[in-house]
């Protein structure tokens, strides 16, 4: 008899357990799926920021908030909402021409739902991804780079001077090369840069 309430006392236990793991659970990755998705911040121009637009579908849409700080740490304040859900970009006045970093988030009316910010970036072009080597390999120019520590860059462009003067070579859509990646190839005649 002591051993049969012992293996009763034992699942008892056993079936809390499975239970607080199951409820658990259900509250975790409830949480995780109960997000508002920011639109993806693809860049700023001058001083207007453009992104592309999220899809959430938990409730109304009311606007897309504009973040910025004049440090990468913040704080962050609001400086505009757009009320247009279709419209992928906002002019932020900026007549000193400071620098300025900004993050977007997107407010719908999904009570309970956690609005997650997008990238931050900054109002400055990108880095210049710095050229590693040039050679020559069987009549070819080969180009190696390390990857812009810009998070804005989706790709690469590569020039190069001529005799008529400097011209689009190669275009590059990876945005992260890494060691194993491919050089850029292309006709090695005269490549000065």
């Amino acid at each position: 008899m002591h051993r049969f309430f012992a293996q009763a006392l034992e699942y008892q236990i056993f079936m809390k357990k499975i239970l607080a793991a199951f409820a658990f659970g259900f509250v975790f990755f409830g949480k995780m799926q109960a997000q508002i998705l920011p639109p993806d911040f693809r860049c700023v121009r001058g001083d207007t920021l453009f992104w592309d637009l999220p899809v959430n579908n938990c409730g109304p849409f009311v606007g897309y908030e504009i973040w910025a700080s004049q440090s990468p740490t913040g704080p962050f304040l609001l400086q505009g909402t757009v009320a247009n859900q279709s419209q992928d970009f906002y002019a932020f006045v900026n007549p000193s021409g400071e620098q300025w970093y900004f993050y977007l988030t997107s407010n719908f009316n999904c009570p309970g739902q956690m609005a997650i910010p997008s990238d931050t970036l900054d109002n400055r072009p990108p880095v210049v991804s710095p050229i590693e080597t040039v050679s020559v390999e069987g009549g070819l120019a080969v180009v190696n780079w390390a990857p812009s520590p810009s998070p804005e860059v989706f790709g690469y462009i590569i020039y190069r001077q001529t005799s008529i003067g400097v011209i689009l070579w190669t275009r590059c859509t990876a945005a992260t090369p890494t060691p194993t990646w491919p050089p850029i190839q292309g006709p090695a005649q005269n490549p000065t840069s």
